[in-house]
Formats: C-alpha cells, sequence, structure tokens
C-alpha cells in the first residue's frame, strides 16, 4: 500500500464557481417583494428582519 502524497485532492466539482451556464446560475435572485407576496415569507427570523437587516429585539418586534 502506498502513501498519499499531499495536498491531496479526494473531490473535485465539475463545474467551477462562477460558471454561468450551470442549471442554478441562469435566473436572477428574487427580490423582496416577490419573495414575501408570492411565497408569503415575511416572518423568517425572530432574531432579525432579513429584508432590513434590523434586529430585532422585544421592543421593536412588528
Amino acid at each position: 500500500m502506498t502513501a498519499l502524497a499531499f495536498p491531496y485532492t479526494v473531490f473535485s466539482t465539475q463545474r467551477k464557481m462562477n460558471d454561468r451556464a450551470a442549471a442554478d446560475m441562469r435566473y436572477g435572485d428574487l427580490t423582496a417583494d416577490q419573495m414575501q407576496k408570492h411565497y408569503r415569507l415575511t416572518d423568517v427570523s425572530e432574531k432579525v428582519n432579513p429584508y432590513t437587516g434590523v434586529r430585532l429585539t422585544p421592543f421593536n418586534f412588528l
């Protein structure tokens, strides 16, 4: 049995990070308005408002 020569690549992706031809890179991100109205994603966190970045406390929860 032979020893591994380090650094050794165990896994390598077929597509590079900025591959614009990848299936999940062909369409743009959803806007905050689309996520809130179409998918009803309004209360997704109790700690921060993901659409504004404002930290939620018991005093400004709504």
